[in-house]
């Protein structure tokens, strides 16, 4: 969230709050060419910085002492926005202006933001070191380079608060000393994450009649775990409620499944139909801050026995990113540490990362070409 007072913009909350302003991100890959999406955008990001800059050079001090130091940005974008230019480029521009922002004391205003963004847009940004890197390539980082690590075609969910981000890729590396490289071939995004379906659950509260509703108190913070289940809301012994809310976590979990299969299909139909893991069951990773939240699991679990009946027998292997030394921490909130493998991937640099090669680079794998039907020959015409 962005606050938004008469001095400026802040990162936290104060009796001179006028304006909250919600979903930066979602509203730069709606809209990347608003000025409003990329000013407050480049102004939440710009804050960010600021504070972790901050944080580090406090923190750091004894370790690093006078030593002159070298920054580096890696923005992460979700994977389909990476095959869109206009939604790369007001990502760049954003984290240059987001940089310039950072480096001053007072709270921005909107002009003073929309001047920096002004000044990014010219910019090149090369020889800077600003990288926008598909938050998938970032978040698999660590897997490739673990002993768990195979090559080949693979699929990363991600769940977000406000977004899901599927992408199937083929992780390979041609030469050692290259890196890697991750070929991306069917990605999607789509407004499914954890708050949209609290959005939801609690819009069904909220406009359902009083005498129906007495729980209505009860709906939970959605800076806080979301339940399972819709119907854990509200109190209701009439039953009629919770089946409304049954009913919106069947719809979430329906749409899941839609995107899911989405990708899936597309990469057995159209984009990989030949790799090699489709034989032991395609590679699944499962990620994100709402990774493990239970109507998710049950998407994936109804998408695999659908591929198990109508596209290939072997279903899809899901499986979880191997845990990274921070997340064993006791500093790392258990529901943290889902959300620590984009932030690894991201604090690499970008050799480190590797080479990521987008959908429109990757030309789709030909149809095999159907045989001619031939008449059976009896034994009498041999």
């Amino acid at each position: 969230m962005l606050y938004e007072t008469n001095a400026g913009f802040e990162l936290d909350p104060s009796d001179a709050t006028r304006e909250t302003h919600t979903s930066l991100k979602v509203a730069l890959m709606n809209n990347p060419r608003s000025r409003d999406a990329r000013v407050r955008a480049a102004v939440y990001l710009g804050l960010a910085l600021r504070s972790a800059r901050r944080w580090f050079l406090h923190s750091e001090r004894d370790a690093y002492g006078d030593a002159h130091l070298r920054w580096a940005v890696n923005l992460g974008i979700p994977s389909a926005g990476y095959d869109d230019e206009p939604v790369r480029e007001a990502f760049r521009a954003v984290a240059g202006a987001a940089w310039q922002l950072s480096l001053r004391q007072a709270p921005p205003t909107f002009d003073e933001a929309a001047d920096a963004v002004s000044e990014a847009e010219k910019q090149t940004h090369a020889g800077e070191p600003i990288n926008v890197v598909p938050e998938i390539a970032a978040e698999v980082a660590g897997y490739a380079r673990s002993k768990h690590r195979r090559e080949g075609l693979h699929v990363m969910f991600d769940v977000g608060a406000s977004t899901i981000d599927i992408c199937g890729f083929v992780l390979h590396s041609d030469e050692p000393q290259n890196g890697d490289r991750y070929s991306l071939l069917t990605a999607l995004v789509q407004r499914l994450g954890l708050h949209e379906l609290h959005s939801r659950r609690r819009r069904v509260v909220e406009d359902a009649d009083e005498r129906l509703c007495p729980g209505a108190a009860t709906v939970p913070s959605p800076m806080g775990a979301i339940p399972d289940a819709g119907r854990s809301y509200v109190d209701d012994p009439e039953q009629s409620l919770r089946a409304v809310l049954d009913g919106v976590d069947r719809t979430y979990t329906n749409e899941c499944k839609a995107a899911i299969l989405t990708v899936l299909v597309d990469l057995r139909q159209r984009r990989d139909p030949n790799a090699p893991l489709w034989t032991s069951g395609l590679p699944v990773f499962v990620g994100g801050g709402g990774g493990r939240f239970g109507l998710v699991k049950k998407a994936l679990d109804s998408s695999h026995w659908y591929l198990v009946e109508h596209v290939v027998k072997q279903g899809i292997n899901q499986r979880r990113l191997p845990e990274l030394a921070l997340s064993n921490s006791d500093d790392v909130p258990e529901d943290m540490t889902g959300r620590l493998d984009v932030a690894f991937g991201l604090s690499l640099e970008r050799f480190d990362i590797g080479e990521i090669v987008p959908p429109h680079r990757i030309e789709d794998v030909p149809e095999m070409p159907v045989r001619p039907k031939r008449d059976a020959v009896g034994k009498e015409q041999v």
